[in-house]
């Protein structure tokens, strides 16, 4: 009876131990989620605020649906790195040129 106790309990603890990392591999996929949202959000009322149109909002969104997630690092892909980091500067740099309001 005890031996059947202790392997129940043992097959119990194996699997608590994987509901706990399914846990955390979910709430951190939840998290970058949420926080990319949250990023998209601020874009998206920026683009609003600085345009005055609701066109370059629903433009960005439909891209952005389309991309999906950006690819932040690719190991032993020195191309990709670099392309990355050039779209973010080019980005940072003509964000305010091109939205501009009498565009």
């Amino acid at each position: 009876m005890t031996a059947l106790f202790e392997e129940k309990r043992l097959v119990f603890d194996a699997f608590s131990s994987l509901y706990v990392i399914a846990y955390w591999n979910i709430s951190g996929f939840l998290g970058l989620q949420l926080d990319y949202t949250a990023v998209f959000g601020s874009y998206s009322s920026f683009l609003f605020v600085r345009t005055g149109n609701l066109v370059a909002p629903l433009i960005a969104h439909a891209f952005c649906n389309y991309m999906g997630l950006p690819v932040l690092l690719i190991p032993r892909k020195g191309l990709v790195s670099v392309a990355f980091v050039a779209g973010m500067l080019s980005f940072a740099w003509l964000l305010l040129p091109l939205t501009r309001p009498d565009l």
